[in-house]
């Protein structure tokens, strides 16, 4: 039912024309359910995740606004960290513009954004108490 009354709500242009539609597919891992992780395996599944998943995200999408696609943007975070992030981006340099290896480990860690700034919410609010003895401007 959500689905069909988004449907109405866009075909209604009570809001306006739809000029962006975005959609998000994340799993934090397979559950395979005691069957084979057959997704995993390319030579098994073919075109991975988009193919498996993202083409409904993609035909729901077309569905909700009624038209071809001009334009189409995709990234993956996972096989960013794992390809890149992971094996070529931590270094000295990333220490110490860091100030600690705290941050590297929270990313190793698969931590979410919203789990690193809670970790370092109590540090910032003393830091801007201290601060703002020297702000010139409020």
């Amino acid at each position: 039912l959500s689905v069909e009354e988004a449907k109405s709500i866009i075909d209604s242009k009570i809001y306006g024309n739809v000029i962006s539609l975005k959609g998000v597919y994340g799993k934090s891992q397979m559950i395979s359910f005691n069957q084979t992780d057959w997704r995993t395996k390319r030579e098994e599944s073919g075109g991975g995740i988009l193919l498996d998943q993202g083409i409904h995200m993609l035909d729901l999408i077309r569905y909700l606004s009624g038209e071809d696609f001009s334009k189409v943007f995709s990234f993956f975070i996972t096989p960013f960290l794992e390809l890149y992030l992971l094996k070529n981006f931590f270094n000295q340099f990333f220490t110490k513009l860091a100030g600690t290896n705290k941050l590297q480990s929270q990313l190793e860690r698969r931590l979410t954004e919203k789990a690193i700034k809670q970790s370092w919410k109590e540090a910032l609010d003393q830091f801007k108490l201290i601060r703002k003895n020297y702000l010139i401007y409020q």
